[in-house]
C-alpha cells in the first residue's frame, strides 16, 4: 500500500506543489480508495495503482473542467 501512496504523491509532485496538508488529505483518501479496492477483491496493485494516481488531482484541482459527467 506504501508504494501506491508514495507513486501518485510522486507522480502529483512532478507537476505541482503538494503541501504536507494536501499531502496528508490525499495519502488518507488514496489509502481509503485502496483499503476499499481490496476489501471488493481488487489484488491487482497496477489497477489500484492506476486508479489511485489520479487521486490528488482530483482532490485539489477538481474535475476535468472539458467533461460534463453525462
Amino acid at each position: 500500500m506504501d508504494e501506491i501512496v508514495d507513486h501518485a504523491l510522486y507522480t502529483y509532485g512532478l507537476t505541482r506543489e503538494l503541501d504536507a496538508t494536501r499531502s496528508a488529505q490525499s495519502e488518507r483518501k488514496i489509502i481509503d480508495i485502496s483499503t476499499s479496492s481490496g476489501a471488493a477483491g481488487q489484488n491487482d496493485t497496477q489497477s489500484v495503482g492506476i486508479l489511485c494516481a489520479g487521486v490528488p488531482e482530483r482532490m485539489h484541482e477538481g474535475p476535468d473542467p472539458r467533461f460534463t459527467g453525462c
